[in-house]
């Protein structure tokens, strides 16, 4: 893509909102994270058999006690290392 900033062909809109209704702290995770795209999720976010029986927790954004809520849009954009060092594998 030569787009200067984002695009469909290198951009995909992820919405969160959870919000924590119990005593316990609630960790919102990237597993959380819905995308518009549906061939598009998070990498942690694969089946119990494709990671050899592991379940998968995902990565923490935020933890939350009781009453408190997170809403917000992200922008995940593709990235080539030849572009940035922060794509580098």
């Amino acid at each position: 893509c030569d787009c200067t900033s984002r695009c469909e062909k290198c951009s995909v809109d992820m919405k969160l909102s959870v919000r924590c209704t119990d005593d316990q702290t609630r960790e919102v995770t990237s597993r959380d994270l819905v995308s518009e795209d549906d061939s598009v999720v998070p990498i942690d976010a694969v089946s119990e058999n494709q990671s050899q029986g592991m379940a998968e927790h995902g990565i923490v954004i935020v933890k939350l006690r009781k009453g408190q809520e997170v809403k917000l849009t992200a922008i995940a954009k593709k990235g080539v290392g030849k572009e940035h060092a922060k794509w580098s594998p």
